[in-house]
């Protein structure tokens, strides 16, 4: 499986100085996502990590991009590698993928639930469980790729996406790492694993 290849402009997202810090970047990220959306092309998310607290709205034919060409897995101790986006969306989807819309090269860790309180929630079948979602696909195409989404509810929700693709995508979640609908959709290279919180340094950055 592949995705289409994104337009040949580049925007980066101005938010270095807000690595490692509470403050939202949620804002920069998105202008930068809004000036895509009259070209196309990569919005790049530079090495670091950082706190999202409003969802991130790709635009059609607009890819979302961290630093690194293949998966990164940190260590259960030392600084995190590449690119981290701590989301703290609780009702939502940290990222929503309009048609032919992507990502690439970056991960997703949500604080908002430990393994205890993920549990009293799914044994309640309270209905948050379906509510703090990594990544939501809205159209065709759709797409991620050497992406971690780690300690959501739910990882990534392709429902309805015809074309979509999920590839090298890892990472450990409380009640479903996929969903996936539509048309014509490819799904491989992909592991949902628990030992990924403590080896993405889960702990040390939520």
């Amino acid at each position: 499986g592949s995705y289409k290849k994104p337009a040949s402009y580049l925007y980066n997202a101005q938010i270095k100085q807000l690595s490692g810090k509470k403050k939202d970047a949620s804002t920069l990220i998105q202008e930068s996502l809004d000036a895509a959306a009259e070209t196309g092309g990569v919005v790049y998310i530079p090495a670091g990590v950082y706190s999202i607290y409003q969802t991130l709205r790709v635009p059609e034919n607009v890819q979302l991009r961290g630093p690194t060409p293949v998966f990164v897995r940190d260590a259960s101790s030392g600084e995190p590698d590449g690119a981290v986006l701590i989301s703290y969306v609780a009702d939502g989807a940290c990222i929503e993928l309009s048609a032919g819309a992507g990502v690439n090269g970056l991960r997703i860790f949500c604080p908002l639930y430990d393994v205890g309180t993920a549990g009293d929630l799914l044994a309640a079948n309270d209905p948050k469980t379906e509510k703090c979602i990594g990544i939501k696909g809205q159209g065709a195409g759709v797409y991620t790729y050497n992406v971690g989404v780690t300690a959501t509810m739910i990882g990534i929700d392709f429902s309805d996406c015809d074309d979509h693709l999920i590839k090298q995508t890892f990472g450990c979640t409380y009640n479903t790492f996929a969903i996936v609908g539509g048309k014509n959709g490819v799904m491989e290279s992909c592991l949902c694993n628990p030992h990924f919180i403590n080896r993405q340094n889960y702990a040390g950055m939520g």
